[in-house]
């Protein structure tokens, strides 16, 4: 009995997980970033969902700043101080962009983009499987695509 309710509850718990993660509705990615844009935010360098609400790592008068974004609206809901962030290259194609370069690609639902030194991690889904992808953040290439583990 006792190895059931641990495996019930190990179950239970990566399910929460996995629902914690899940795109939430609401608005698209693309609406909340230009969202984010016209409230003042620059430099998006990080996108992720945590507990079912969008967070934005950005720069705001040259300080970065942390979001949490209302999916449903797009509203920001609360805004603190972040650690710095990685600086986005001059020449870096903008989320949006990379977002539609992702879709016209067969990607969906994409729950995170991350700039990291060597491009943008993205973590997302396509063919029915959840894919960790390494995209050049200057023309939004995929560098590698795999299954997530």
């Amino acid at each position: 009995m006792k190895l059931f309710l641990t495996w019930t509850a190990a179950l239970a718990l990566s399910g929460a997980t996995l629902l914690a993660d899940a795109v939430p509705a609401g608005q698209p990615l693309t609406t909340i970033l230009a969202n984010v844009e016209k409230g003042g935010y620059r430099d998006v360098t990080e996108v992720s969902v945590d507990d079912g609400e969008w967070e934005v790592e950005a720069l705001r008068d040259g300080q970065p700043v942390g979001l949490r974004i209302v999916p449903a609206t797009g509203e920001i809901r609360s805004v603190h101080a972040d650690e710095p962030h990685p600086a986005l290259p001059k020449d870096a194609l903008s989320l949006p962009e990379i977002l539609k370069k992702l879709d016209a690609a067969g990607y969906t639902q994409v729950s995170k983009l991350e700039l990291e030194p060597a491009g943008w991690e993205v973590e997302c889904w396509k063919g029915g499987s959840e894919r960790d992808l390494l995209l050049d953040v200057r023309t939004g290439q995929v560098l590698s695509d795999r299954a997530d583990d």
